[in-house]
């Protein structure tokens, strides 16, 4: 079902979401054989996320008298949780197709 959402809900996700992204970056940026160029562009890249992120957080507490605080801290949780969820059954998944690709390549 769809629901209608409003700037709260859009920053929340946003949140989480970009809380994801950088997530990805540091991982990519600390995997073996990087080069440097990489590794410097990902670190300067986070750090313009991690600008996002606090822009997002002092939003969000902004909209607590209207929202309440422990309305928009639900909707972080349920989007977060919604988030792992997905990304799990995508690394599940891609975890599968690469193991067909090995068995196809035989």
């Amino acid at each position: 079902l769809l629901q209608a959402v409003g700037l709260m809900e859009i920053l929340a996700i946003t949140q989480v979401f970009e809380k994801r992204v950088v997530g990805q970056y540091a991982l990519h940026a600390s995997s073996p054989d990087v080069p440097q160029e990489v590794h410097e562009t990902l670190t300067k890249i986070m750090q313009d996320e991690q600008w996002h992120i606090r822009w997002i957080r002092d939003a969000l507490r902004c909209m607590e008298s209207e929202y309440g605080a422990e309305h928009i801290s639900a909707t972080l949780q349920r989007f977060t949780l919604a988030d792992r969820e997905v990304y799990r059954q995508t690394a599940d998944e891609h975890r599968e197709r690469l193991g067909g690709l090995r068995l196809a390549n035989r």
